[in-house]
């Protein structure tokens, strides 16, 4: 399975760094400076993780995660800042980030093990996906069986 990253941050330095370390790593990673254009590549492409900053002058990154998991649940959102508040970790929390990490990053390490976190949990969405549409009686949708 090919797992696809967005990188969002207003930082061009910190897209073209976080974009050529997880491409170094053998995922397919594509970054962007402006919120609005990576809105609109997640609902181009096939992103299963994004990676983007919380505060960015166009748009909230908080705002952002919210759309992008009401857009689609299933991706995973890690959220970067360099301003690390209660209010922001409690935001990020709340609308469905996988985590939240303070930059600089001095050390990629925390930074890998959100993203390996987030590839095994959709590898076993995968799993439980696969296994439903075998389990699935002939003329039901593609989401498996009806539960009584």
């Amino acid at each position: 399975m090919t797992i696809r990253i967005l990188v969002i941050d207003d930082e061009r330095e910190i897209v073209d760094t976080l974009t050529r370390h997880f491409s170094l790593l053998g995922y397919e990673v594509e970054g962007t400076t402006e919120p609005e254009e990576g809105k609109a590549m997640v609902e181009r492409e096939n992103f299963r993780v994004v990676i983007m900053d919380i505060a960015m002058p166009s748009m909230s990154g908080i705002d952002l995660l919210r759309w992008i998991k009401n857009y689609n649940a299933l991706i995973h959102v890690i959220m970067i800042t360099g301003a690390l508040t209660w209010e922001n970790i409690i935001a990020c929390a709340r609308h469905g980030a996988d985590t939240c990490i303070f930059k600089p990053f001095n050390d990629m390490t925390r930074l890998e093990v959100a993203v390996r976190n987030a590839v095994h949990n959709i590898e076993e969405w995968a799993v439980i996906f696969e296994e439903s549409n075998r389990l699935k009686p002939a003329g039901q949708g593609s989401y498996g069986r009806r539960l009584p």
